[in-house]
């Protein structure tokens, strides 16, 4: 079923989750483990970062045309710069959070 839903263009975080085998992290993990409290890159939100406003940049960038979604580094980036936005904070790339 997310898979006809996929190719329907109809996809949400969850169905990417689904996707994904329980070897292999989600693109969300993925995503936390960069942005995340405690990540990488967790200072860029001040480590307060949400699995609830990942999840939502998550499904605002499948559901955005800003090119295919291959669950990619740059498609991390689009991510990243997504909720920077909807935080009011400067982005790397045009965004419409």
């Amino acid at each position: 079923m997310t898979q006809n839903r996929i190719r329907n263009g109809i996809i949400t975080a969850a169905d990417l989750d689904a996707l994904t085998s329980d070897d292999e992290p989600s693109f969300a993990d993925y995503c936390w483990g960069f942005y995340g409290p405690g990540g990488i890159y967790g200072d860029f939100f001040d480590n307060t970062l949400t699995r609830a406003e990942l999840d939502a940049a998550i499904e605002h960038r499948m559901l955005t045309d800003y090119g295919a979604f291959a669950a990619d580094s740059i498609d991390r980036e689009f991510v990243r710069d997504i909720m920077l936005a909807r935080r009011g904070l400067p982005t790397e790339y045009k965004v419409i959070a």
